[in-house]
């Protein structure tokens, strides 16, 4: 069980790191350089955007980064912990910006403030929390300037936040505005996500069978695959 599942702060969070710890992500293959993009745009500026068409495997991207945050393979967010923040509920409906009469009006604010200070509080000052906000243009739509109070704490680092939208134009709200959110271009990064090409769909395929093999040959069984399926799967 999550340490999280104990906190009413964590409620509409999924503990990402925590289902990767426990083998309950399916892996990502062939998407090193997006994963390199994303690790350096965390680490500075700390808000990454992750844009493109429906279907192109963002939220499989991002399940990746909890994979390796988990393994420790990334030294800069050993440690982190990251939490894709659901405000749909499983049928579509509005969830998390449901509960919140006011979420334009200081809710959000108060709710992953007290998300920081609980992380802080429950594994100790200096805790990174990464936030995962799936179809972020359900709030940016709303309110361009909804990320604005939260500078100091991604400027701090102990704040990290994925977007992932198909809404080029919701994007440009963020980073193109004038006045006090002009702050906000110079911490968000811009990742473009695509559909593979058929050479990284089939390295990809290579890797899954490479997974297999190995997995069922603990268990005694012996197979091989054959170098002219591999394209013929795809």
């Amino acid at each position: 069980m999550s340490i999280f599942d104990r906190s009413t702060a964590f409620k509409n969070t999924e503990d990402l790191t925590q289902k990767a710890l426990q083998g309950k992500l399916q892996r990502a293959y062939g998407r090193e350089r997006i994963i390199g993009q994303l690790n350096e745009a965390l680490t500075d500026p700390g808000f990454a955007i992750l844009l493109g068409g429906s279907g192109v495997g963002k939220s499989a991207v991002v399940e990746e980064l909890a994979c390796r945050i988990a393994e420790k393979s990334i030294p800069a967010l050993d440690g982190a912990r990251l939490l894709r923040l659901n405000l749909r509920s499983a049928d579509g409906k509005l969830g998390l910006m449901g509960m919140f009469d006011d979420l334009f009006n200081g809710g959000l604010e108060k709710y992953i403030r007290n998300l920081i200070e609980t992380l802080e509080k429950t594994n100790g000052r200096g805790q990174t929390c990464i936030l995962f906000i799936d179809e972020i243009q359900d709030l940016l739509v709303r309110n361009p300037a909804i990320f604005d109070p939260f500078k100091e704490e991604l400027a701090r680092g102990s704040l990290k936040i994925i977007g992932a939208t198909t809404d080029e134009g919701i994007v440009r709200q963020l980073t193109e505005r004038k006045g006090t959110g002009a702050g906000m271009k110079r911490r968000v990064e811009v990742i473009k996500v695509s559909s593979m090409t058929d050479v990284e769909a089939v390295d990809v395929v290579k890797s899954h069978a490479r997974a297999l093999t190995t997995k069922y040959a603990q268990k005694g069984f012996k197979f091989t695959f054959n170098d002219d399926c591999y394209e013929a799967i795809i």
